[in-house]
């Protein structure tokens, strides 16, 4: 089963406008602003398996989850994360701050276990339907700003992933969610065989959705606000 997982994950990888979406935004970012360059300890959090990493060069690459799966390296609370202060020079985080209920005090541990210098890359949703078991927040631009400085995180860069017709595209791949019951996926999920036929079942109704949105999508850059978008991605920094 575990081998369908991982085929239904790379379909999506390549199917859903959403994660299309979070890979090109962190592309665009690390090359903007890292081009190549390599980190020494890479830690991502709540990354379940890490389908984003290879946007980022890291000699030592640590997974985070709160539940046990076979690529989880570290296991732990995004608050109360069990590793030692200053110890890793890039954080991951993506899709994941809309299920903490206590945002600020996740935020305050990657502080902490960021190096001086260290930065955080987090991705946040917008414009996407409320998912999984717990489902708290949205962001803005502004309002993902003021969180991070909050911290006392220098923020350096915050861009949309994609504009107004992403987000619609998104939201029709969606559709099929309007009428089905939802899924066992996420962190609550327990990858029996049962679960994951049905899903890999839920896949193949999304497909034709899926491509439409994706085919609206392409019509992005008519919007140059991108002020209706399906999530944000943010570059911080620890100050030294």
């Amino acid at each position: 089963m575990s081998l369908l997982r991982d085929a239904n994950q790379r379909y999506l990888t390549l199917m859903s406008p959403a994660i299309r979406l979070i890979h090109r935004a962190l592309h665009d970012m690390s090359k903007h602003h890292f081009n190549g360059h390599q980190f020494e300890t890479c830690v991502d959090i709540g990354g379940g398996a890490s389908r984003y990493r290879d946007h980022f060069e890291c000699k030592a690459f640590y997974s985070m989850d709160i539940a046990s799966r076979p690529d989880t390296d570290v296991l732990g609370d995004i608050v109360a994360i069990p590793l030692r202060s200053d110890c890793v020079d890039l954080i991951l985080c993506t899709e994941v701050l809309e299920h903490i209920r206590d945002t600020a005090g996740a935020l305050r541990e990657m502080h902490r276990i960021l190096q001086p210098g260290g930065h955080v890359v987090i991705t946040v949703p917008m414009l996407f339907g409320e998912h999984d078991v717990l489902d708290f927040y949205r962001w803005t631009r502004m309002g993902l700003r003021t969180a991070l400085e909050n911290v006392e995180l220098e923020v350096v860069d915050v861009r949309s992933r994609g504009g107004y017709f992403s987000a619609m595209g998104g939201l029709i791949s969606q559709l099929p969610a309007v009428f089905l019951p939802p899924p066992v996926s996420g962190w609550t999920a327990s990858n029996g065989a049962g679960d994951t036929l049905r899903l890999l079942l839920r896949t193949a109704i999304n497909a034709p959705f899926q491509m439409v949105g994706s085919v609206i999508g392409l019509a992005d850059g008519l919007d140059r606000k991108q002020e209706h978008t399906a999530g944000l991605v943010a570059l911080a920094r620890k100050p030294n």
